[in-house]
């Protein structure tokens, strides 16, 4: 059994070692076999954030319509870069202006939205903050966008 999880991991690890990377802006296709939906596409952008403490190099964008959701792709990016920006300077309006009307945060305490913004504005200096996203993929689902990341 050993053996056969050895080989398994093996042939997984090589085969996803064969995909080859795409770069910026170049697309590739993602077929759906088992449904027969829409083919989909991954597309590597290159990001700046303008800020040296919110590293965002690239993200990979895999949606069935490239061109019509790239401006959303792009307004979702903004809200990424921009959260750091906020919790950074303490900008209440950034804050607000980001966070849905029925925003709770669920950490180890339960948040509503005026009070998550209370606790973020006024805590002490965030010095040395900064955020560093890795394997960055902002998928479209419909009407509804998912990002996911990795933070070092």
């Amino acid at each position: 059994m050993k053996h056969f999880t050895f080989i398994a991991l093996c042939l997984i690890l090589f085969t996803s070692c064969q995909v080859s990377e795409k770069t910026a802006n170049q697309s590739s296709s993602l077929s759906n076999q088992t449904d027969g939906s829409k083919q989909l596409s991954q597309v590597i952008i290159k990001e700046e954030t303008g800020n040296p403490n919110i590293g965002i190099t690239s993200y990979t964008l895999i949606t069935d319509n490239a061109e019509a959701h790239r401006a959303d792709a792009e307004a979702v990016m903004r809200v990424k870069k921009n959260f750091p920006l906020a919790v950074l300077t303490k900008d209440r309006a950034l804050f607000e202006r980001i966070l849905a009307r029925n925003f709770v945060f669920r950490g180890g305490d339960l948040l509503l939205r005026e009070d998550y913004i209370n606790s973020r504005v006024q805590s002490p200096g965030e010095l040395g903050f900064v955020v560093q996203y890795e394997n960055m993929v902002l998928q479209f689902f419909g009407e509804i966008a998912v990002i996911t990341y990795r933070n070092v």
